[in-house]
């Protein structure tokens, strides 16, 4: 399954030049108040394609904020983020909107599907509201379901599936899209620990053979020792361990 779906969408990049898919250039976020917050200090990053990355920390420590200015849902207070080369500055909210639909993929801890669509009708969502093709639209997300081990599960509704179903359909649905890398927000924490493994295995999969780009946010020490770089932050300052 996995094989067809690298064929009919992402490409490998074997034997080609590492492609910057997310760029932190002395980035600084600092929220107003008394006193003020610092919450990412001085940060420098690169996630090239088929990256295998976590951010950890504390609860407090900047993780929630990096992921932000990373999808361009914030912006910095200086510095410069750069998504597959587009510096975010100047953006406009509708360009910052196009952009995060044409280059991210999104995975959340709370699953987000919409309960009166499909598997399919949700893993087809994205790529319909950007103006895709329906035909071309279900074709990818049929692929993609069929790369997360759902095929049989097409025209299931969320309340139909597990939560380790339900998870995976969000993981097809950022797929579906071809996404220069996918922000992964806490995944696995809404799931048991038999089910969070099962996903973590699906993700190693996806890098391995598809080199699908992954930015975790987490706090499972099972997904954190399976990441290749592992991304600390502490008091808003970034340090890589591996």
């Amino acid at each position: 399954m996995l094989t067809a779906f690298l064929a009919a969408t992402l490409p490998l990049m074997t034997g080609m030049a590492k492609e910057l898919v997310l760029e932190f250039e002395n980035v600084e976020k600092i929220f107003p108040g008394s006193p003020p917050v610092r919450a990412v200090n001085k940060v420098f990053l690169q996630i090239q394609r088929g990256d295998f990355a976590a951010l950890i920390g504390p609860s407090g420590s900047g993780k929630s904020t990096m992921l932000n200015l990373a999808a361009g849902l914030d912006l910095p207070t200086s510095g410069r983020v750069k998504i597959a080369g587009r510096d975010l500055q100047g953006q406009s909210q509708q360009e910052l909107c196009r952009l995060r639909r044409q280059s991210l993929g999104f995975v959340f801890q709370s699953f987000n599907l919409f309960p009166v669509l499909t598997a399919v009708e949700n893993a087809e969502y994205t790529c319909v509201m950007r103006g895709e093709k329906q035909s071309l639209a279900r074709a990818k997300a049929v692929a993609a379901l069929e790369a997360v081990g759902l095929a049989d599960k097409l025209h299931r509704y969320p309340t139909q599936l597990s939560g380790g179903q339900q998870q995976r359909v969000a993981v097809a649905r950022a797929l579906a899209t071809e996404p220069k890398f996918i922000l992964a927000d806490e995944p696995t924490a809404n799931l048991d620990s038999k089910t969070a493994a099962q996903l973590i295995e699906l993700f190693e999969d996806l890098n391995k053979k598809m080199q699908v780009t992954f930015l975790f946010s987490t706090h499972d020490h099972n997904l954190v020792s399976r990441v290749r770089r592992q991304l600390e932050m502490r008091d808003g300052e970034l340090h890589e361990l591996s």
